[in-house]
């Protein structure tokens, strides 16, 4: 448990590689130039866009408690928050939204936690579940901001649970160098990754919905399928078309790419950018067609926060364009918020990465949980892990 200067308390948990926490990994990788909208918004207007946000709740306590991600706040925000309203941030983080779902579950409404982060496929589960409340709109004016796919996302229409604070989607690098042709879709993907210069220095991520993903995105056909014939029909494409050229499974390609033990590499659109602040050209980054993933996670009040005035107004907060744009430079991920690709510093390397435009956006698929087979999943993933390993 660590207190900075600036009166935000954090508190440290254990970690997994997932697309959240590599970007802590990948910012000490490559020091400040990670973080370049910093410098950008003097802390003294950072303070006032607080005050301005806070107005519409009142008074407010004297913290506030963040259950979520490590790593996936901009600093200087929380500071500023701090400095404007009194209350300081406290921020216990998780390594997965299962185990976090079963702590609020056990803890009924005496958890204390004022915020709860919630990835979209597990937002019907914890309203079912009674474990997040409605949200007051009247405190958050700034709603206005987010654009219409994220006012209307079909996990909470009209937001009445949920505030959107980053989505993505998942794509691939490869090495310009030695794949010399564009690249556009995961037919691509699946085809280069068999040519003799490509074969054994293929990674993929290191989840079975995004291994498995790979085979329905490229047909285009439904990616949360349960059905045991499909699922074992993707099996096979994978075992005999993909796995004798995969190095390695990893949610952190970067630095074996650099190093040139991948040339081909999927991964996460924020995570990925980052490679480019270390080399701007070697490498070409692919939003793939006919189909992929998109993923969002949320801002979420649990039942029995204790500050919920301050949860309403840093919820409000970070729906204010200036702000968000330090949230999206910060982690690489579109906030969702209208205006903020304009507002991120030109700076900033590769900003399409970031926001995702609408034609990418219209074919992007979520993912759910019910009736996926989930168990049948996982025990294809590591079937193909091994067939891997084999070569």
């Amino acid at each position: 448990m660590k207190v900075n200067q600036q009166g935000v308390l954090r508190v440290l948990a254990s970690e997994e590689w997932t697309r959240r926490n590599f970007l802590k990994m990948a910012t000490m990788a490559v020091g400040a130039a990670a973080l370049p909208f910093a410098p950008a918004m003097a802390s003294e207007d950072l303070v006032k866009h607080a005050t301005e946000a806070a107005k519409p709740a009142g008074k407010l306590g004297d913290s506030l408690f963040f259950f979520g991600w490590s790593n996936t706040i901009n600093t200087d925000n929380m500071q500023a928050f701090t400095t404007a309203t009194g209350a300081r941030v406290q921020v216990s983080t998780f390594d997965s939204v299962e185990s976090a779902i079963a702590k609020l579950e056990i803890a009924k409404e005496t958890a204390g936690y004022d915020l709860f982060v919630v990835g979209d496929a597990y937002v019907k589960s914890v309203i079912d579940r009674k474990l997040v409340q409605p949200l007051d709109h009247s405190l958050l004016p700034n709603l206005a901001n987010l654009g219409d796919a994220a006012r209307n996302a079909s996990y909470d229409p009209g937001n009445k649970y949920t505030v959107l604070k980053y989505g993505g989607t998942e794509g691939f690098l490869y090495n310009k160098e030695v794949i010399k042709e564009d690249l556009r879709s995961w037919d691509d993907f699946f085809r280069v990754a068999a040519m003799p210069e490509v074969s054994g220095k293929v990674s993929v991520l290191n989840d079975s919905p995004s291994v498995l993903g790979l085979v329905f995105w490229r047909e285009g056909k439904d990616y949360n399928t349960g059905d045991p014939e499909k699922l074992n029909r993707a099996k096979e494409i994978l075992i005999k078309e993909l796995a004798p050229h995969i190095k390695d499974f990893t949610a952190r390609p970067i630095q074996g790419l650099l190093s040139g033990d991948f040339v081909l590499s999927q991964g996460y659109n924020g995570n990925s950018r980052h490679i480019f602040e270390q080399d701007p050209s070697r490498f070409a980054w692919v939003f793939p067609t006919p189909q992929c993933v998109g993923w969002s996670d949320n801002w979420s009040i649990p039942v029995g926060a204790k500050n919920v005035a301050a949860a309403h107004a840093w919820i409000n907060y970070m729906l204010d364009p200036i702000v968000s744009a330090g949230e999206a430079a910060f982690n690489g991920y579109d906030t969702g918020v209208k205006g903020v690709i304009d507002a991120i510093p030109d700076s900033v390397v590769r900003k399409d990465i970031i926001v995702i435009t609408p034609e990418v956006q219209a074919r992007l698929v979520g993912q759910t949980l019910d009736g996926v087979n989930a168990s049948l999943r996982e025990q294809i993933y590591n079937e193909v892990k091994a067939a891997a390993s084999r070569g």
